[in-house]
């Protein structure tokens, strides 16, 4: 069984990259960074509001806060203290952090038959996501932002099927990558999702991979246009970008605008890798986060002044810190940060 079960993930990988191939021809490239700001005016632009008060201090100014969390894959058959545990978080824990904005990476749902060599959509699974939202009464605390994995997508043959249960149980319920923007008194915050997920959704495993053709990068690459006006902008999405095939010049170059991208999917790799964090070559921060299913994992994330922070926790540990200046020298991104402004500030945050 394992031998077959193998053989199949083999078959994905190759057909994906076929579809790489194919994609890789479309000329979108030139349009697409014709559309971006040069990284050398957003590093002059940051360094220009790094100079320029006002800086962190002793006052709780200029202070967002969110949450992340990711592949909480409630499931019919395993683990039903994933379904508790996570009315606890939204409860507990999201009441002593009280987040502006809640991001849930995708894998809401595990949708895997019961022997897992299978997959299929329960509705059962969305009904108990669902009543958590109901019960817990998050909905009333913060914006909660929940989009689709690869998981939430099997079996999923058309967007207007009876089994696509996002559209009924989610809060989002829309496909698609979008924009959201999360005003405060002191600017605007761009939230950019990436929606990778294929359409059709194929079974399991065929669609461990994500896939945006020309079309969809246009769209990023539109809304990227659009965050500018923003103090800064995170995008997030479920695929790891190295599991998302896409034409030239690839998400990563159309999201170097932004501060970070935010994922989950690879999970831990069942605990060899339970930090996978790296930066783009233009200085964009991609944090894939832990999952909930196994290890219980979330993040909390700011901006201070428009200094990106974050800290990746677990379940039920306190104290929950995170300390907001002086930020982390090793996820600094000078092309969009005033870093400047951490040299004048006057207090540890």
């Amino acid at each position: 069984m394992f031998r077959i079960f193998s053989g199949l993930v083999f078959v994905s990988v190759v057909i994906t990259c076929f579809i790489s191939l194919i994609l890789e021809q479309y000329n979108t490239g030139e349009h697409l960074r014709r559309s971006l700001h040069s990284p050398n005016e957003r590093k002059k632009r940051a360094y220009s509001l790094g100079n320029a008060p006002p800086y962190p201090g002793a006052d709780d100014d200029n202070l967002l806060w969110f949450v992340q969390i990711s592949d909480i894959h409630i499931s019919r058959f395993y683990d039903k203290s994933r379904i508790s545990d996570l009315e606890k978080f939204c409860t507990e824990t999201i009441d002593a952090i009280n987040p502006a904005i809640v991001l849930v990476t995708g894998d809401l749902t595990d949708a895997k038959t019961e022997n897992k060599m299978g997959s299929l959509q329960y509705e059962v699974e969305w009904q108990a996501y669902n009543n958590i939202l109901k019960r817990s009464r998050v909905l009333e605390k913060t914006k909660w932002i929940d989009i689709r994995g690869n998981h939430d997508t099997f079996n999923i043959f058309s967007l207007d099927s009876v089994s696509n249960y996002y559209r009924k149980y989610s809060v989002h319920q829309k496909e698609g990558s979008f924009h959201y923007i999360h005003q405060t008194h002191f600017g605007n915050y761009s939230f950019i999702c990436v929606d990778a997920t294929l359409k059709p959704g194929l079974k399991q495993p065929y669609n461990f991979f994500g896939i945006l053709n020309k079309t969809q990068m246009q769209e990023l690459s539109d809304l990227a246009t659009k965050s500018f006006s923003s103090n800064l902008s995170v995008w997030f999405g479920h695929y790891t970008t190295s599991t998302i095939v896409s034409p030239s010049p690839g998400i990563r170059e159309v999201m170097s605008s932004a501060v970070a991208y935010l994922c989950g999917h690879l999970h831990t790799f069942r605990g060899l890798m339970p930090v996978l964090h790296s930066r783009h070559s233009q200085g964009t921060l991609e944090l894939e986060l832990g999952d909930w299913m196994d290890n219980r994992r979330y993040r909390i994330l700011a901006f201070d002044h428009d200094l990106f922070s974050f800290a990746d926790l677990n379940f039920e540990e306190w104290p929950a810190v995170l300390i907001t200046n002086p930020k982390s020298a090793l996820y600094s991104n000078p092309v969009v940060e005033p870093l400047g402004k951490i040299q004048n500030s006057t207090h540890i945050r």
